[in-house]
């Protein structure tokens, strides 16, 4: 085995410990920082591809080896409501790069969207346990709900689900065994043939920690989803449902080491519309099969009309090109989203503005009130408990320049610390 191989399994190993640690802690709320970045994004960006948490956008760019077999035409088109159409089905599942924020911005305008359609049902790979948007606290979306809760951009998806009235439910699982009692007792090995049983068991019981731990995990997502799928539709026959997962979760194969929630909800529920929205961004690929940053993005960087927007196409269309295998497309998904790369504006990115996020000026005024050693700005709801919760925005303040909050309509509570600054209302 090759050293490059070696590392690729041992990254891949310590990201699944890292998760299912992550999954199992009481987490503290002082992770916020990290998770939130402070806003200061630009410190993701390492020189190369060899770093492992979180990867970077300055990768090798190896557009020239494959440039001259793209089409002048890429079979990319920009989003707008025939996507939104196309993807409105009973099963909608979409991936996330966790330490990206970014697809989190676009995640919302499809909750949002799908959102209109009072049938779905939203399920978060994040969340350690469900949501009900009567509930008085739901508001405060701190650690208490889940790791990656503590993201800002993540704990607004999950707010928009519940301003809608509806709940956020969990999935998630550990990867110590199978849950087969329940698996049987909901009768789901009549759905699939006695082969799907015996080659998923192999996998289980396969030497590789890689190997088995995603496959328990995976099968064990799915039998909580299943549980709550069942008890729903007995409840509302027409309803619908969304699942935002991470990374390779989204995948439609079976075929390969690794059977997937969306292999097992294919096979036992229904074919779902799968969207991959972390192989085509500005980052290198992170618990993929390759550390250099996907060859095609900088050929569409170049060809696309306009490298500020997203663009999506289908996994056939793609499939049927004579450079399919230069794509390094490696999960087959419904759809692929081509993210556009990360630029700023007034020393924040420009992504943060998609799907109706405002900007919002600090008044110098407040500068002077603000500690040379306390430069951090945290913008809070106005009903929320700030020692709870995950603030909509946290801004890294640079005295020199004018700062801005990027932030949603409605009322907020600025905090420097502990101490509250002044309320701003965003209109």
């Amino acid at each position: 085995m090759s050293t490059i191989v070696k590392m690729r399994y041992k990254i891949q190993i310590l990201f699944v410990v890292i998760s299912v640690y992550s999954f199992s802690q009481d987490y503290t709320f002082e992770d916020i920082n990290k998770l939130a970045f402070e806003q200061k994004y630009r410190e993701l960006l390492v020189v190369n591809c060899d770093t492992t948490m979180p990867m970077t956008a300055y990768c090798k760019s190896l557009k020239d080896d494959i440039s001259s077999n793209i089409p002048k035409k890429a079979p990319f088109n920009p989003i707008d409501e025939l996507f939104f159409n196309e993807i409105s089905k009973d099963i909608v599942i979409i991936n996330e790069h966790h330490l990206f924020p970014q697809n989190r911005v676009f995640n919302h305008s499809i909750i949002r969207h799908l959102l209109a359609d009072t049938n779905y049902y939203f399920f978060f790979e994040a969340l350690t346990r469900d949501i009900y948007w009567k509930d008085k606290d739901t508001t405060n979306l701190g650690s208490y709900y889940g790791y990656y809760i503590q993201e800002p951009q993540m704990a607004e998806n999950i707010r928009l689900v519940l301003q809608n009235k509806k709940n956020t439910y969990s999935y998630d699982a550990s990867d110590k065994a199978v849950d087969w009692n329940t698996y049987y007792a909901l009768g789901l090995e009549k759905k699939v043939s006695k082969q799907y049983i015996e080659k998923f068991e192999k996998l289980i019981n396969s030497p590789s920690y890689y190997t088995k731990s995603l496959n328990i995990r995976d099968m064990n997502q799915f039998i909580n989803f299943y549980i709550k799928y069942h008890n729903i539709k007995k409840k509302s026959p027409k309803a619908k449902f969304v699942i935002l997962c991470g990374h390779g979760h989204v995948a439609e194969t079976g075929n390969r080491d690794w059977v997937t929630l969306a292999y097992h909800i294919k096979k036992h529920i229904s074919d779902p519309i799968t969207i991959d929205i972390t192989n085509l961004i500005d980052v290198c690929p992170h618990f993929k099969y390759s550390y250099e940053r996907n060859k095609y993005y900088d050929v569409l960087l170049s060809s696309l009309p306009n490298d500020k927007i997203f663009y999506y196409a289908s996994y056939d269309s793609l499939r049927k090109t004579e450079y399919y295998k230069k794509l390094a497309l490696i999960d087959p998904t419904n759809y692929k989203i081509w993210s556009p790369p990360v630029s700023y504006e007034n020393n924040r990115e420009t992504w943060l503005q998609y799907d109706g996020k405002r900007k919002v000026l600090v008044e110098k005024g407040y500068y002077a009130r603000i500690k040379n050693n306390s430069l951090v700005l945290k913008a809070y709801y106005k009903n929320e408990n700030p020692k709870k919760s995950t603030p909509a925005d946290v801004l890294y303040i640079d005295k020199k320049s004018s700062n801005y909050f990027m932030l949603y309509k409605g009322e907020y509570d600025i905090y420097c610390g502990n101490k509250l600054l002044y309320t701003a209302t965003v209109e």
